[in-house]
């Protein structure tokens, strides 16, 4: 298979992938990372650019697998980057997600994804998809990967999309990034100043 692993960090997730695939491509935003991807694990089979999961220089329809793991909620556009995910991806192609499982917002977390909010998002670009959860050993309850039941088994969850919807690409990705960034930072700037205006009232 033709795989594309999104943000693939210093590319050690890449690598082991290309044990298995025909051609492993791994991205990530930050160029000192794909530097050290590209020192230290590039081999034959395996490539490493410096992109932004949002927006790829990449084909319609050109990878018979993507894979995007604890990604989703660093971003500042969801929509942005799953859509560019189900832009590449061929029609019987498959793509692998994960998120962490209601962790709250940190500070390398934008948004504070949890069953719903990560079933809702998927669901408009994929018609078929499977959940499973990803405990650590560091988890209090079953260990390991099994099928999702509830949101109180799940210390992450992967979601296995496949049918992707194959929306109208006739936009302007650069546009539709923008609205979305914008949009972001606006509810989290509104978010803050309620939240200073109730602490403001409470300690009056």
């Amino acid at each position: 298979k033709k795989v594309l692993d999104g943000a693939c960090g210093t590319g050690y997730g890449t690598s082991l992938i290309s044990r298995v695939a025909e051609i492993s491509i791994g991205i990530d935003c930050d160029k000192s990372a794909i530097e050290y991807a590209n020192l230290v694990y590039k081999n034959k089979n395996t490539e490493f650019k410096t992109s932004f999961v949002e927006a790829t220089e990449f084909n319609d329809s050109e990878f018979d697998v993507v894979l995007s793991f604890e990604t989703v909620e660093h971003t500042l556009c969801p929509n942005s980057h799953i859509r560019e995910i189900e832009r590449i991806i061929k029609p019987d192609g498959i793509a692998v997600l994960s998120v962490p499982n209601n962790w709250g917002l940190t500070n390398h977390h934008f948004w504070n994804f949890d069953f719903p909010m990560f079933k809702s998002l998927l669901e408009k670009y994929f018609g078929e998809i499977e959940y499973f959860y990803n405990n650590s050993d560091h988890y209090d309850g079953i260990k390991g990967i099994g099928p999702f039941i509830d949101t109180n088994n799940a210390e992450c969850i992967i979601a296995v999309c496949k049918k992707p919807l194959k929306s109208n690409y006739n936009y302007n990705r650069y546009n539709l990034i923008m609205e979305e960034v914008y949009e972001g930072v606006f509810m989290r700037h509104t978010q803050n100043i309620k939240k200073k205006s109730f602490i403001k009232e409470f300690i009056s």
